[in-house]
This record gives C-alpha cells, sequence and structure tokens, in this order.
C-alpha cells in the first residue's frame, strides 16, 4: 500500500517506510520506527537544521485592538458571538481556539467589516471601526488573512495584480496620469516572491498556477507588506504542508516581535500553543477564559473547547 500525505503525525503513524519527496526528488527512504519529526521536517526543507521559531520577551505596550460587549448573528440569524470582551496589544500574539463554528468566523467577518454587528463596540488604536467597511479598514492600518484562500484573492487575475489588491490606488502603483504603472506593480510582485520565498511561474501567471502553499504564503506575504498595526490571521496554515506551515509560523511571529499586534485564531491546538502569548477559548460565542500560554496546559484547553471550565 501507498500512502500520500504531508502531515508528518499520518504518516509516522501508519507507516512502516518513508520516502521524502522535494521538488520532484527523493531525498531520502526511512524506516518509520527509526526516525523522528524533526529529521523529517529536515529532509523536507532541504537537509537544513531545524531551528526553533524565534520569540523575545513579550513586551505589551498599549492595547491596538479593543472589543467590547460584541454580539453578532449568523446568516440564520442566530446569535454567533455572545457580548464578547476582549483586548490585543501590540507586541503580542493573541490566540483564539476552539472547535470549528462556534462564532470564530463571525467574529472575524465583524472584526474585518464583513459583517454587521448587532451591539457592542469594536476600537482599532481608539477609533470606532464597527461601521467600516475593508478598504477603509486597510487604510487605517488593518491586515486580514482570511480562512479560505479563495477570498484573499482572484485566481483569474495574475500574481501581480493580486499583489496590489486594496492598494491598486494607492500613488505608489500609479503613473502621472493616475493609471496602473505595470513595470512598478511587477516590481512589487516580484518583491514579494523574492522576500516571502514563493514559488510561481511568472508575476504575469494566474494566481491559481500556484500551489495552495505558495497563495497562502502570497497572502501571508501582500498582507504583511502593507505594514500593519494589526494582523488577523484565521486558520492561516490549514491543510498546508510542513514548510509552508513553518514558513507562515514563522512570519507572524516575527510580525509579533517588530511590535505588531496578532489575532490568531485557529482550530489547530498546536498552532495556537506554539504561537500565542494569550490564548481564549471560544465555545458557542463566548470566551470560556484568557490566560496566558504557560497557564494553561492541552487538557484544559480541550476541556473548555467543549464548554467545561477546570477546576
Amino acid at each position: 500500500m501507498i500512502f500520500i500525505t504531508h502531515k508528518i503525525k499520518e504518516a509516522l503513524e501508519i507507516t512502516d517506510r518513508i520516502t521524502i519527496l522535494r521538488k520532484g526528488r527523493v531525498q531520502g527512504t526511512l524506516i518509520t520506527e527509526k526516525t523522528t519529526p524533526k529529521e523529517l521536517v529536515r529532509l523536507m526543507i532541504g537537509g537544513e537544521e531545524v531551528k526553533p521559531l524565534p520569540r523575545r520577551e513579550v513586551t505589551r505596550k498599549h492595547p491596538v485592538l479593543i472589543v467590547k460587549d460584541l454580539r453578532v448573528r449568523n446568516d440564520l440569524g442566530l446569535l454567533a458571538v455572545r457580548d464578547l470582551s476582549f483586548k490585543v496589544y501590540s507586541g503580542e500574539i493573541f490566540g483564539i481556539a476552539g472547535v470549528e463554528g462556534n462564532g470564530q468566523t463571525e467574529l472575524i467577518e465583524a472584526l474585518t467589516g464583513l459583517r454587521d454587528i448587532e451591539s457592542g463596540s469594536i476600537l482599532l488604536n481608539g477609533e470606532e471601526i464597527s461601521k467600516k467597511n475593508p478598504k477603509e479598514l486597510y487604510k487605517m492600518g488593518l491586515g486580514h488573512i482570511p480562512e479560505d484562500k479563495e477570498t484573499g484573492l482572484i485566481y483569474e487575475f495574475s500574481v501581480a495584480e493580486n499583489s496590489i489588491l486594496g492598494k491598486q490606488r494607492d500613488r505608489e502603483f500609479l503613473n502621472k496620469y493616475q493609471l496602473l504603472d505595470w513595470k512598478k506593480i511587477f516590481k512589487h510582485a516580484a518583491g514579494l516572491i523574492k522576500r516571502f520565498k514563493i514559488v510561481a511561474p511568472s508575476v504575469s501567471s494566474p494566481a491559481r498556477s500556484m500551489s495552495g502553499g505558495n497563495i497562502q504564503k502570497f497572502i501571508v506575504g501582500r498582507e504583511l507588506s502593507k505594514q500593519p498595526e494589526l494582523i488577523i490571521a484565521a486558520q492561516p496554515t490549514k491543510g498546508l504542508d510542513v514548510i509552508a506551515t513553518y514558513t507562515i509560523r514563522n512570519l507572524l511571529i516575527k510580525a509579533r516581535n517588530e511590535n505588531k499586534a496578532v489575532l490568531l485564531v485557529s482550530a489547530d491546538l498546536d498552532e495556537v500553543m506554539e504561537l500565542s502569548d494569550r490564548i481564549a477559548v471560544m465555545y458557542e460565542g463566548k470566551f470560556m477564559g484568557i490566560k496566558r500560554r504557560e497557564e494553561l496546559s492541552r487538557e484544559e484547553i480541550g476541556l473548555m473547547m467543549s464548554g467545561v471550565i477546570p477546576t
């Protein structure tokens, strides 16, 4: 039996031997019971040593995002977010864990101008934003990595065109006649590809020509290149291979280390625990609690995800 996967845990649990492919070439074949996750990752990323994600001490300076008594309804008119209050500070990653379908999507849409709120307030750097649209929020310093890659770009557009979505009327991409300056746009797209190590046939190729992992790296890179003060990252590595996952998680930590505020929403418990400085567990539209990462165990988070507060 041949089993193909990019998930290391699955490979170690199911197989007897593991062959690693990278860029169409065999990197090695290992006996499963004699190998380790670290060795598999090393071969998958090209023989380089797997370094721990860089972190520095949390230096929270000021609240970038303040949410107070927020209530949001879903498409059926049911209350999905129930009187939610929290703050996200500069220089921290605030992680929201929880089983999908507990109000996370509606919360993200409300924060990014994609869904109306019923009541409550949302402040970005002290300014109320609950009535703002996505374009206005971008101008105010909000970057959004959507949970569905397909909503983060236009597949029929070129890589270059997608690189300036949301910025297409910015002066830096216009010529003296106020028309798009394609030379500048191609240069910008090429810079993103180089900086974020994205694999794409060319900047003029359609976005659909990139792999899923490279599409996600492209979206993350595009949003970070806007120099946002707040980054909302929803399920940022869902379905990605280990290399793309490692890259994107590093980029989020780098942004946090540069004093950006990062709101991470993920159903991947390992991801939330690995990246977050503080963690909230969302259940049926409410937070079961907010604690520093070191104050929570996986077991406690698991209980809270099922609606039980640990004693």
